[in-house]
């Protein structure tokens, strides 16, 4: 994963292509697998190949447990961006609400699984 991150950065995005479809066959953990989607993602988003991102974002969400059928998918993300910011407004209000002993005594997310698809979404 460290070298297709060396690679993105020195613009060889053939190469990052390359390895990280090769780290995402044979990753032993969802770790890995997740780190090379991430890459994979930000590569084909930095080269304007959206339709393709949006693939294997949505192939690397199902593999996750989390899946989003492709049908509709620009009404999708329309939707998906109303509701995250509609959310995001929640939870501000919420934090803003909190003491710090309160907001230090949250629980972190605890489920690989869904933190790897979380980070999947924070791509787009």
């Amino acid at each position: 994963n460290f070298y297709a991150e060396v690679e993105f950065c020195n613009g060889y995005f053939g190469e990052v292509d390359r390895v990280t479809k090769i780290i995402i066959e044979k990753a032993k953990s969802i770790s890995d697998k997740t780190r090379a989607y991430f890459i994979l993602i930000k590569t084909l988003g930095t080269q304007r190949n959206m339709n393709t991102a949006i693939k294997v974002s949505l192939a690397a969400l199902d593999e996750l447990g989390e899946p989003i059928q492709q049908s509709g998918i620009r009404s999708l993300l329309n939707r998906f961006h109303i509701f995250a910011k509609m959310n995001l407004l929640r939870t501000i209000h919420v934090f803003a609400k909190m003491e710090d002993s309160q907001f230090l005594a949250l629980k972190e997310m605890d489920v690989d699984m869904k933190r790897a698809a979380m980070k999947l979404l924070l791509v787009f």
